[in-house]
């Protein structure tokens, strides 16, 4: 039914609404003293001539942005309801992308100064490509951006295209490499083989295993 009952009835006298009938018993010896055969429900009459219809308010567009400060300098322009879901929770900023409220100012502040001192000054790329001029040495500034992450990797030449070496590169390949492997495999013959001569030992007085 793709409705409730209140709707199939709709408009409709029911005068068995509610009703619950009880049949006598049909047992042989047994039978109450007094049976009434209809019962009549209040829930279940209220429940056909009552629909509940739950509001959940009008819709609110939302008209706010996040406007968080962005690595290339430009404003998030997410507009979710409550939380960005790269900046956290969305506060008033003003066209610079900087909090109007001074507690979100300073908790801002903090959280920079926290990651900032997270991350050790010798890991700075300009840092260290200044050590590596002066001392000849790499130390992986090349490897790392302004912003002190190491970058992508190489782009594939052609990328629509299956890598045949790393298909082969399976489970099953890898498996078969260390079990299969020559070395493994004469452990393994020297161990059965170390059975099989316990075996003989000690059956080795009987005229059945002497024999073999």
């Amino acid at each position: 039914m793709p409705f409730g009952l209140d709707l199939h009835y709709w408009g409709e006298d029911q005068p068995s609404a509610g009703k619950i009938l009880k049949f006598t018993s049909e047992h042989r010896f047994w039978a109450p003293s007094e049976v009434e055969e209809e019962v009549e429900n209040k829930e279940i009459t209220e429940m056909l001539k009552t629909r509940y219809i739950t509001f959940a308010g009008k819709f609110e567009p939302v008209k706010h942005k996040c406007r968080a400060p962005m690595p290339d300098g430009t404003l998030c322009e997410r507009q979710d309801r409550i939380k960005c879901p790269f900046h956290g929770k969305i506060i008033p900023r003003d066209d610079s992308g900087i909090p109007v409220n001074a507690e979100d100012r300073a908790r801002e502040e903090k959280m920079k100064f926290e990651k900032q001192a997270a991350q050790p000054e010798w890991r700075d790329p300009e840092f260290m490509r200044e050590v590596e001029a002066a001392t000849g040495l790499d130390l992986g500034s090349s490897k790392s951006n302004g912003k002190g992450q190491k970058k992508k990797g190489k782009k594939q030449k052609y990328p629509n295209l299956t890598d045949l070496k790393q298909q082969a590169n399976t489970s099953r390949s890898r498996l078969e490499k260390k079990v299969f492997n020559k070395g493994a495999m004469k452990r393994v013959m020297k161990a059965m083989n170390r059975v099989d001569q316990k075996k003989h030992e000690k059956f080795a007085n009987q005229f059945n295993y002497a024999l073999n």
